[in-house]
């Protein structure tokens, strides 16, 4: 059992030995040739926007931004839930069909901050039968459009998200079919699954 001084000497050990990662990373990246990282991301975002068969739209508040200027890592989180059950509850499928989050992650790409306008485009990629797992891009600029998949060069792919619905019996809160009703919707952004690059 290790006492708390232990646990200071290695977590003070451990952030000097991330600190020098970072340090090496950011030299290395500097000595790297090609666009930066800003350009690659309007290049991935005009490729991937299209992928995604509908768009909800949100506008980031002033304290989504962090100590860093940019938004927490949490409002992206935030972002994916309620455009998820914003699609779903503006075709009826609300209260009446329970679900859990089961799963989600997040790879980021560009940092966004208030003031400004993000769309998350939404897609299928797994419609089992009692789990729907979603692939949700989040695109930020202020002239995004929420309507169409046209280009744009100030739209960025800020991040790209996996978002994992369970389907449950209200009463027991176990995994159940999901309902034929709440089926027909969800296979409107259903997309025959595409190998990750």
């Amino acid at each position: 059992m290790m006492k708390n001084g232990s646990l200071d000497v290695i977590f003070r050990w451990s952030n000097k030995k991330i600190l020098m990662i970072q340090q090496q990373r950011c030299l290395s990246n500097k000595e790297q040739q090609g666009p930066p990282i800003v350009v690659r991301a309007a290049a991935a975002a005009a490729a991937t926007r299209e992928l995604y068969k509908h768009f909800e739209r949100r506008q980031t508040r002033w304290n989504d931004n962090d100590a860093f200027g940019h938004l927490n890592n949490a409002v992206y989180y935030n972002f994916m839930d309620d455009a998820v059950n914003m699609h779903l509850m503006n075709r009826g499928i609300g209260k009446k069909f329970p679900r859990f989050v089961a799963e989600n992650g997040m790879r980021y790409f560009v940092p966004l901050a208030f003031p400004s306008d993000v769309d998350l485009g939404l897609r299928i990629v797994k419609l089992g039968t009692s789990s729907v797992t979603y692939d949700i891009g989040i695109f930020g600029g202020a002239s995004s459009s929420t309507t169409s998949g046209d280009d744009d060069d100030s739209v960025v792919l800020a991040a790209r998200g996996k978002f994992v619905h369970v389907y449950v019996c209200e009463k027991t809160g176990r995994p159940q079919p999901i309902a034929e009703e709440a089926r027909r919707v969800l296979q409107t952004l259903l997309v025959v699954h595409e190998e990750e690059s």
